[in-house]
């Protein structure tokens, strides 16, 4: 199978840029159209690390759909600060913990948060409403917030994705669901 005229250049742009062949591989794919390549692509030179690139590649997902995903991530936090601050935030929790240690004698504040989705997809009705917080299984309640989707478009049949987060200390977890919106059948 070839790459149509407009594929073939985003793997271009993705080489001009600098891209490993790795990262270049994780969008070069067929099931992809160019736009969704673009959006993965962005994200990649912007520094989005492989969980977050995860979130948004879905084949399912539109490139409209992506970018939305791409741009909420990036205004979580920049990625480049949050790389850089790396060491000096290991450094400190690990400081942290050692002196919680030390004086409780409990591990508790190196538990990992962690936040778990019933499905990866569901299916609902056109103009249904979505009720997020049906779909969280279990996670951590000590972290400090728990966001929802709150803007899921149900007036449209298709498929869109709920993105939650959850927020502890300077850990942040991202987990999609993938809504199919379908209209009634009409038996």
């Amino acid at each position: 199978m070839k790459w149509n005229l407009l594929q073939a250049e985003q793997i271009e742009k993705g080489m001009q840029a600098g891209l490993s062949r790795r990262q270049i591989r994780r969008y070069a794919k067929h099931r992809y159209d160019f736009l969704q390549m673009q959006e993965i692509r962005t994200a990649l030179e912007e520094g989005l690390d492989e969980f977050q690139i995860g979130a948004m590649c879905h084949a399912k997902l539109s490139h409209q759909e992506m970018e939305q995903i791409r741009k909420r991530l990036e205004n979580h936090e920049s990625v480049r600060q949050r790389t850089s601050l790396r060491f000096y935030l290991i450094f400190a929790a690990l400081a942290l913990c050692a002196l919680t240690l030390i004086l409780d004698g409990y591990l508790h504040c190196c538990e990992h948060p962690y936040l778990n989705l019933s499905v990866n997809e569901t299916e609902i009705a056109l103009n249904e409403p979505f009720d997020a917080m049906a779909y969280v299984q279990s996670y951590s309640h000590d972290a400090e917030r728990l966001k929802l989707p709150t803007d899921l478009d149900t007036s449209t049949p298709g498929v869109k994705a709920a993105v939650y987060t959850l927020q502890s200390g300077y850990e942040q977890l991202t987990r999609v669901l993938l809504v199919h919106v379908k209209e009634k059948d009409h038996s």
